[in-house]
């Protein structure tokens, strides 16, 4: 069967098209092979993040404290600027310590999700 020739999602803003919507023949309704890929990708990342440890002296293995260093190294604050409208305290130039992975919104990390499913 040949590749649909219209366009799916020109109708939607951002074409960013609802779950319900989405025809069964596309790639995207089809639950197993999400999976797959959200299994490979989990993986992709995981060797990447490991890449990136050893390039900072904390690859594997690790001392307990090492471990520790390695989470800090990832880990990621979610802020809601309807309640905040500063970065957190640690991501303050100048001022904070800058040693976690980074920051960012609810609406924009929502939006990452979307748009990497």
């Amino acid at each position: 069967e040949s590749r649909p020739k219209e366009d799916a999602l020109a109708k939607f803003p951002n074409r960013d098209m609802p779950g319900e919507d989405m025809p069964e023949e596309m790639w995207q309704a089809d639950a197993v092979f999400v999976n797959h890929i959200l299994n490979d990708a989990e993986k992709l990342v995981s060797r990447a993040m490991e890449a990136i440890f050893s390039d900072y002296g904390r690859g594997k293995p690790q001392p307990p404290e090492g471990y520790t260093q390695r989470i800090q190294m990832f880990k990621m604050e979610r802020v809601d600027l309807a309640t905040q409208t500063t970065p957190p305290e640690d991501y303050v130039p100048r001022t904070g310590q800058r040693s976690k992975g980074g920051w960012t919104t609810t609406k924009s990390f929502d939006g990452l999700v979307r748009r990497l499913l």
